[in-house]
């Protein structure tokens, strides 16, 4: 016989009841996210022979990422045009990456931080963006793995009213060039956003479960 069983139906209700606790309720999170090359101070880069590399930031008006489960997170578009027919550009900066919770408050801002390198040319490219660093709001940013697809990632959580929200940042992204027929090359930065199950429920359930059980047994002794 169990331990829930010896305890009868009042015993085994309220313990199923526990463990039945509903997860907390979905979250919108609203973020947005802007970006600099250090060569210019600006979100396009310039090359010697006509490559261009310009940075589009996810707006606060993408629609809102739900979470939890995990979900997935664009953090901003490169397009990369050119260099000019028959010329190679070697691409060498740095550069910034700030994303913006505005939702749930109170959020902030994190500074993600990479190394831009590699040669391009139309239809070849071997520049890749690589994050290495990152603080701020989200405090400092560790090395972790995108719960969605496994690849290297920076981790960083903004705390709210709603519980941390945690975000993922992959930390490679390959930059796609320009194609023979003109078609620019676009390349998306990649990671995800979640609210893990807060502790909560887990705690409260296991102490009101082992009060419960200490109550039944004493009665039984008693009785």
């Amino acid at each position: 016989m169990t331990k829930i069983q010896r305890f009868g139906p009042l015993g085994r209700i309220v313990l199923m009841a526990v463990v039945a606790i509903p997860p907390a309720f979905a979250v919108d999170v609203t973020y947005s996210t802007t970006g600099t090359f250090a060569s210019s101070g600006t979100s396009t880069y310039s090359g010697a022979n006509g490559l261009t590399i310009s940075f589009a930031g996810t707006p606060a008006s993408f629609p809102n990422v739900s979470v939890p489960p995990a979900s997935f997170a664009p953090f901003g578009t490169f397009t990369a045009v050119g260099p000019t027919p028959g010329n190679t550009d070697s691409v060498l900066d740095t550069f910034t990456l700030n994303v913006t919770q505005s939702a749930p408050a109170p959020g902030g801002t994190e500074t993600l931080t990479d190394s831009v390198t590699g040669n391009i040319k139309i239809a070849n490219s071997q520049v890749t963006v690589v994050f290495n660093a990152g603080s701020g709001a989200g405090g400092t940013a560790v090395s972790t793995t995108d719960p969605l697809n496994g690849l290297a990632a920076l981790q960083f959580t903004f705390p709210s009213a709603s519980g941390a929200i945690v975000y993922y940042v992959d930390e490679t992204t390959p930059i796609h060039p320009q194609t023979g027929s003109g078609t620019p090359g676009s390349s998306i930065i990649n990671g995800a956003i979640d609210l893990p199950e807060p502790t909560f429920y887990t705690l409260t359930g296991s102490g009101f479960a082992a009060l419960l059980l200490m109550t039944l047994r004493r009665r039984k002794q008693n009785a």
